[in-house]
């Protein structure tokens, strides 16, 4: 026999309410990893350690291990740039300090407790494009002098002369920060393993690293054809295919 109208709509009110209390979280991507802000700011400072992505710079392209080193770089920053944490507007604020709860949507129902439930997306947030800086990149390497010791500390590691000077070492790594900035940060958009891993072999393979972005309001720099699709380099980087 089955239960009467009013039943399953009290029940399906009921897990409604549970969602609520579970902090279930609304998002516009995804692949957005939500998570809080506390948990974001360890996230970065213990992804300062960038050896694949120096190891893709100093060997270059030839190296047998390249292919390895890209896939590790890129994949971290996109890791990186899927987490965010959930923005809290004003009202929502006031309604913690209180330690009550807002109510967002509407729902129909004769049931009281059950009338209004959640139904729209939270906003979300990063820390600002300099902390990033920082802590992803600067923290690793500022200047010519850490990247020749980072040049003599490779060439110790895998027991081979790189094909590098510190200089260029330097520049190629300034620009890979300079492109993945605005991706990694970007609250608008996802970005995906391979957007990264183009970036970062165009600049590898190439010695004019000078990528412009079409408008302030693009966060991926234009790449020449083969490298923006990623169609020649080979595609990966969804979880969800």
């Amino acid at each position: 026999m089955s239960k009467p109208q009013w039943w399953r709509k009290l029940q399906y009110h009921r897990r409604q309410k549970r969602r609520i209390t579970s902090g279930l979280i609304y998002h516009k991507h995804c692949n957005q990893v939500i998570v809080s802000k506390q948990e974001l700011y360890i996230q970065l400072k213990e992804s300062w350690f960038n050896e694949n992505l120096l190891a893709c710079l100093a060997f270059g392209p030839d190296h047998p291990q390249y292919a390895y080193w890209l896939l590790m770089a890129s994949i971290k920053f996109w890791f990186i740039g899927s987490l965010s944490y959930p923005l809290r507007n004003s009202r929502e604020k006031a309604h913690a300090a209180k330690g009550t709860m807002p109510q967002k949507g509407e729902c129909n129902s004769k049931f009281r407790l059950f009338r209004r439930i959640p139904t729209d997306e939270y906003n979300v947030a990063k820390p600002s494009r300099t902390y990033y800086e920082r802590e992803l990149f600067d923290n690793f390497l500022e200047s010519e002098e850490e990247a020749q010791d980072r040049l003599d500390q490779l060439a110790h590691l895998y027991q081979e002369k790189t094909n590098i000077t510190a200089e260029n070492l330097f520049r190629k790594y300034t620009a890979i920060r300079n492109a993945c900035l605005r991706m990694l940060t970007s609250v608008r958009e996802f970005y995906f393993a391979y957007e990264y891993k183009s970036i970062i072999d165009y600049i590898a393979a190439h010695e004019d690293v000078t990528l412009t972005f079409r408008s302030e309001h693009d966060d991926m720099p234009l790449l020449p054809d083969g490298y923006q699709d990623g169609g020649e380099h080979g595609y990966y980087g969804d979880f969800y295919c």
